[in-house]
């Protein structure tokens, strides 16, 4: 259970972890982030998609009655994560891709 509440915490620590590290790159070394962009969408998504099936997973045994919690901690974290990295993608995007339209819908 110790470890799984480590991994939790963790996997809700990251996304602040990575603002800090890309906050302290940019003003140190002067970087442009813009290219970090995709990679944060596609980790988002990966994330997501994993903590998705997991949490599927962890519904499915608990219905039938062969109740496994380290599905679900282990998918609400990367849900966490996918959400969490949304903090700072979105800054990334304001600081330093902010002439780039909005992408539309249709």
């Amino acid at each position: 259970m110790r470890a799984r509440a480590v991994t939790f915490v963790v996997m809700m620590a990251a996304p602040m972890v990575v603002w800090l590290a890309l906050y302290v790159a940019s003003r140190r070394w002067s970087l442009d982030l813009r290219p970090t962009l995709p990679w944060f969408r596609t980790l988002r998504w990966i994330a997501w998609v994993i903590g998705s099936a997991l949490l599927l997973v962890s519904m499915t045994l608990l219905f039938f009655s062969m109740a496994h919690q380290r599905f679900f901690i282990y998918g609400m974290s990367c849900c966490s994560l996918s959400a969490g990295l949304s903090i700072p993608q979105g800054w990334v995007k304001r600081r330093f891709a902010g002439d780039l339209p909005e992408p539309t819908e249709g």
